[in-house]
């Protein structure tokens, strides 16, 4: 498991641009967006067609112990903004364990906004394919300063759309039903486990002063969606 680990750690955050803190300008903007979000609880009572599927994934999420373990030694005061929306089935699949991480962890919290509130922060923070998506997730030290960021999904299922990409928008209504099937039993399957490991190791990197993302696209032009 620790060799595991460790090699999730090299791919995170090898290759990836490592540029310097947000100015104290865009940190106040990242501040200010998250001081305007909902806390996760509040944001699920909000909910109006789905909620039942992100309670369940809230109450069902349990931090594996190799997450546990490295959420215990991480210092400081974090924070985590959060791009979401109820309807996308990458934010239901992995921002409720987000939660669950950020309700374990004294030093750390959550906040959410929508597509249209959070507009700007996806656009500056794109997928492997260049597009804005939900969920996006950025690290804020306590200052608010941009320390990190997280996008869309798990690396390995990313991967899986990327080679697929052409089938998903293309494919007949039998090979895409299979497809979409594969893409969310994979989800079912994990239950959150990935994404808290990417997750707490960009926390553990920023918290060390090394920020890490898990896209490096970072340009403003607008492309496909995804399957959600």
């Amino acid at each position: 498991m620790t060799r595991i680990f460790s090699m999730l750690a090299l791919a995170l955050l090898a290759g990836t641009p490592v540029p310097a803190p947000a100015e104290t300008s865009a940190g106040s903007e990242l501040h200010s967006l998250y001081e305007k979000g909902t806390d996760f609880a509040s944001y699920q009572r909000g909910m109006k067609k789905k909620g039942d599927i992100w309670k369940d994934a809230y109450s069902a999420a349990k931090l594996p112990p190799d997450v546990e373990y490295t959420a215990q030694r991480i210092r400081g005061q974090w924070r985590l903004l959060v791009v979401s929306e109820e309807l996308c089935h990458d934010s239901q699949n992995t921002v409720p364990y987000l939660a669950a991480l950020a309700d374990s962890m004294p030093g750390l919290d959550l906040r959410i906004v929508d597509s249209k509130l959070g507009k700007s922060v996806m656009e500056a923070r794109r997928t492997p394919d260049d597009r804005g998506a939900t969920p996006t997730v950025v690290i804020l030290d306590e200052h608010g300063v941009d320390s990190g960021c997280w996008i869309e999904r798990p690396a390995a299922l990313q991967t899986f759309y990327l080679e697929n990409k052409h089938a998903f928008r293309n494919a007949d209504k039998h090979d895409r039903e299979r497809l979409e099937t594969e893409f969310m039993s994979w989800y079912q399957r994990d239950a959150g486990a990935t994404t808290l490991r990417e997750v707490i190791l960009l926390l553990d990197a920023a918290a060390r002063g090394a920020r890490g993302c898990s896209a490096p696209k970072t340009r403003t032009t607008s492309g496909d969606a995804g399957p959600n």
